[in-house]
């Protein structure tokens, strides 16, 4: 008898597939779209006050938050309908078992033991219906989730993102840190790019570049937005993912094969336009765990950020909070600039590093990081 309203539940949850889908696709974009906004604000901090944008960007979060909240509450609005009627159909398919056994009830044929047996196995009974319109829908709205994953994922292969993996974090109950694999230090004589071309699908990067720099050199790229600086840089370093890579990069005469395994420190260091930092402290910012202390130090006296974190009551332990939210952009610069220098790399790539800088501290960073010795590219 409970076939019947198992029936009526797959029927009902066929039928609503589409609007299930589409109501959960709405709820998850209105959402991103929230938490895109708040997390850009946070990142650009300093960008919205220097613009005075915090009352323009706040108008537009309300009308992302009410847009959210519609999607919202009409998915879950047609959630609960459904359980709601998977319910009703559970408890109708109670009420046709019970007819159907009032007779023998009536006329004595169940024993008292077969009541008690009956009466323990009705709630199981009921539930069962509910259950399986839950997991239907559940089922629906959890493919929205794997079909929004799938273009995390760098094959498309859903199946990818639940794949069992060993991630330990622990080791009797103390905190590990994984070990950092690191080339050995090769001393820089001479670097040469060769024909180097980074061009992108459609249609930018640079052609044909050639350049050496020299031990202790000071080399600086110039030219107009978008002209491909950025690009040939991150060509240089194996980082040009996107762009079709051809030429040579060579490390004393010898052609490197993987340039983004070679070129990290202590053989390179990159600064990019915008520094990727972590809500952590301002010393492990720097390390990631693998400098001393005085090593932090010397990188900030040469990063010009020294003086500044002299003052704080924590100093290299201060918290910047979230991607350095506590810091200024010429702070968080400087900053990144001292991961940069902190392992006294070979050769240091500088990507723009000026950008958040007032003059005279630009100045002095440069005057700095020439006294060091260091070869840099910037």
């Amino acid at each position: 008898i409970l076939i019947v309203p198992l029936v009526i539940v797959g029927v009902a949850t066929k039928a609503l597939d589409s609007r299930i889908k589409r109501y959960r696709v709405a709820d998850r974009e209105a959402t991103a779209a929230v938490t895109g906004l708040v997390g850009d604000m946070m990142a650009a901090a300093t960008t919205v006050k220097a613009n005075d944008a915090t009352e323009p960007l706040l108008d537009r979060l309300d009308v992302l938050v009410e847009r959210r909240r519609d999607t919202a509450v009409r998915d879950r609005v047609l959630e609960e309908c459904l359980e709601a009627f998977t319910r009703g159909v559970a408890d109708v398919g109670l009420a046709l078992v019970l007819l159907v056994g009032a007779g023998a009830l009536a006329s004595g044929a169940f024993s008292v033991g077969d009541v008690a047996l009956f009466t323990a196995y009705l709630g199981w009974l009921g539930f069962l219906p509910r259950m399986m319109g839950r997991a239907l829908a559940r089922q629906k709205q959890a493919g929205v989730a794997f079909e929004r994953m799938r273009h995390l994922v760098a094959d498309g292969d859903v199946r990818r993102t639940v794949t069992p993996r060993h991630l330990p974090i622990k080791i009797n109950d103390e905190r590990i840190r994984p070990t950092v694999d690191r080339p050995e230090r090769v001393e820089l004589d001479r670097l040469d790019v060769v024909g180097l071309s980074a061009m992108y699908p459609g249609g930018g990067g640079v052609r044909d570049v050639d350049l050496s720099i020299g031990r202790g050199e000071f080399v600086v790229v110039t030219g107009e937005i978008g002209a491909g600086k950025s690009t040939l840089l991150r060509a240089i370093l194996g980082l040009a993912w996107q762009a079709e890579v051809t030429g040579e990069v060579r490390w004393n005469e010898r052609t490197i094969e993987d340039r983004a395994a070679f070129l990290v420190p202590p053989n390179a260091a990159f600064l990019p336009q915008v520094p990727q930092l972590v809500s952590d402290s301002l010393a492990e910012n720097i390390a990631f765990g693998d400098a001393r202390l005085v090593e932090v130090r010397e990188a900030l006296s040469l990063a010009m950020l020294a003086d500044v974190v002299a003052g704080w009551p924590e100093r290299e332990d201060t918290l910047i909070g979230p991607r350095g939210l506590r810091l200024s952009g010429g702070q968080r610069q400087r900053l990144a600039g001292a991961r940069a220098v902190v392992h006294r790399p070979e050769l240091v790539v500088l990507d723009d590093v000026s950008s958040a800088l007032d003059v005279e501290t630009e100045l002095q960073l440069w005057q700095n990081l020439a006294d060091a010795g260091l070869t840099v590219l910037a």
